[in-house]
This record gives C-alpha cells, sequence and structure tokens, in this order.
C-alpha cells in the first residue's frame, strides 16, 4: 500500500498474529516465507520482498521460535544473498527514479533488526558485512541512511 500509516498497522496485525500463534502454525507460516523467498524471476520479486519483510517481522514478534535450530542464520544467509544479487545488479539510473531499491532496503531493515537482537549472527559475515559497507554509498538516500545505522 503507499499509505505509510496503512503498512504499520498491517505489519502492527502481523506482529500481534504471529506472536499469538502456536509453534507448529508459526512453523508453517515461516515455511510459506521460505518459499516465496526461493521465488524466481520478475513476477516473484514482490513474494520475495515480502518474506524479507516477515522474516522482520519474526524477529520482533518471536525472537524464540527464530533463535531455534538454523532459522536466524537462514535469513542471514538469505538476506545475504539478496543484498549481493541487488548491489551487483542495481541499474543506478532506477535507483534515482524511485525503482529498485526497496529489496535492498528491507534486507538492510531486517539485517538491523537482527543485529540488534543476535548481533553476533553477523558479526563473523563478511560478505554481510561488505554489502552493508557498499550501501552506504548507494543512491538512495534511505538505504545509505539504514547502513549507516547498521555500521555504528
Amino acid at each position: 500500500d503507499n499509505s505509510k500509516v496503512c503498512r504499520e498497522k498491517a505489519s502492527n496485525c502481523i506482529l500481534t498474529l504471529l506472536k499469538r500463534l502456536s509453534n507448529k502454525l508459526l512453523q508453517s507460516v515461516y515455511e510459506y516465507a521460505l518459499r516465496w523467498s526461493a521465488g524466481q524471476g520478475d513476477e516473484s520479486q514482490q513474494l520475495r520482498r515480502t518474506s524479507v519483510q516477515l522474516f522482520g517481522i519474526f524477529i520482533d514478534a518471536r525472537l524464540d521460535f527464530m533463535k531455534k535450530g538454523s532459522r536466524a542464520e537462514q535469513v542471514v544467509s538469505y538476506i545475504s544473498d539478496c543484498l549481493d544479487d541487488e548491489i551487483g545488479s542495481t541499474d543506478h539510473t532506477n535507483v534515482l527514479l524511485g525503482k529498485e531499491w526497496e529489496m535492498c532496503y528491507f534486507c538492510l531493515q531486517t539485517t538491523e533488526k537482527i543485529g540488534k537482537c543476535i548481533p553476533s549472527l553477523i558479526q563473523q559475515e563478511i560478505h554481510l558485512w561488505e554489502n552493508v559497507i557498499k550501501c552506504l554509498v548507494h543512491p538512495h538516500p534511505w538505504i545509505r541512511f539504514i547502513s549507516s545505522r547498521i555500521v555504528c
């Protein structure tokens, strides 16, 4: 949605739902997000972006769930791969026109959440840090700002 208020309220609703779900149902939702993240091609770009946002909400809502097994590690690996794809293939003309920045931004947003909650998980991820540092000079101001918050 184009409305910031609407997006925030939708995020808060999802956060509340995730907090109340049993681990079994939570696992089911998590598996949907994993399937969305595995999509290929331009037609699945929205699902991949949504999966990254949902991973961030999972971190906020159920950190205990994300720490079990290798879920948090899976998310970090996926984010690192996504950032690599986005930064390596970015057409800066489209970024300046506001077209190709969302995936990078949501990856950084989720990275920031993980860094605050489980800092040890991203401290040794050299490739992730290389991409975050590259984002410091990204043409889009939101990406520069969030990447600077992660580095600090």
